[in-house]
């Protein structure tokens, strides 16, 4: 049997933001809306980078000080740009970035970071959002919390009411999400079952 020795693990390091710029081999090249860019913006703001930049080592700039491409994390790079103009972060903000070089095609690593990211399922969010009102957080706090808008979160909250088998339904795509809002009308959690065994009888061959 051959031995394969471990990938070392790819350095992370904090660079200052002043010293980022985008990479032409990142392959994200159609803007996402507005909405998304505004609910990124302010899960940054309030929560700061929760995931590191991918960055290659760059030409130096005039002050032969150390730049670096972006390769993956474009999004989150215009973003904290952003936040720097709205006098949100220093210009030298640190930033969480894995270096590679030469290990990896950079076109090949932004790929893969597009294509793998997969955004946080409704019902997933009925559950995070409820535990933290309950908790006393309010709507604009949450909003910012998770880069939502204030009238998504108000949406999921309503769906809060939802029992937890019928929040797996709708997971499941055995229910769609205006169906979940209908169940969710009433709080008792008994009945909501009692509807949806029947229905889901009757739905049986």
């Amino acid at each position: 049997m051959n031995f394969i020795a471990p990938r070392a693990e790819p350095l992370i390091r904090e660079i200052p933001l002043s010293r980022l710029a985008l990479a032409p081999e990142n392959v994200r090249k159609t803007p996402p809306d507005a909405q998304a860019d505004a609910s990124l913006k302010a899960s940054i703001a309030a929560l700061g980078l929760l995931e590191n930049l991918v960055v290659r080592p760059d030409d130096p700039g005039e002050d032969d000080a150390e730049r670096f491409a972006v390769v993956a994390g474009g999004r989150r790079l215009k973003a904290m740009q952003e936040l720097v103009e709205d006098k949100v972060f220093d210009a030298d903000h640190p930033v969480p970035c894995q270096v590679r070089s030469g290990d990896a095609d950079p076109a090949e690593l932004s790929l893969a970071e597009n294509v793998i990211r997969i955004a946080m399922h409704p019902a997933d969010q009925v559950v995070a959002f409820s535990k933290l009102a309950d908790a006393g957080q309010s709507v604009s706090a949450i909003a910012a919390r998770f880069g939502a808008s204030e009238r998504t979160v108000e949406q999921r909250l309503r769906l809060g009411n939802a029992a937890p088998e019928l929040l797996d339904a709708y997971r499941a795509d055995e229910i769609d999400l205006e169906v979940l809002k209908a169940f969710a009308v009433t709080a008792d959690r008994e009945r909501q079952m009692a509807v949806w065994e029947q229905v889901s009888g009757q739905d049986s061959p």
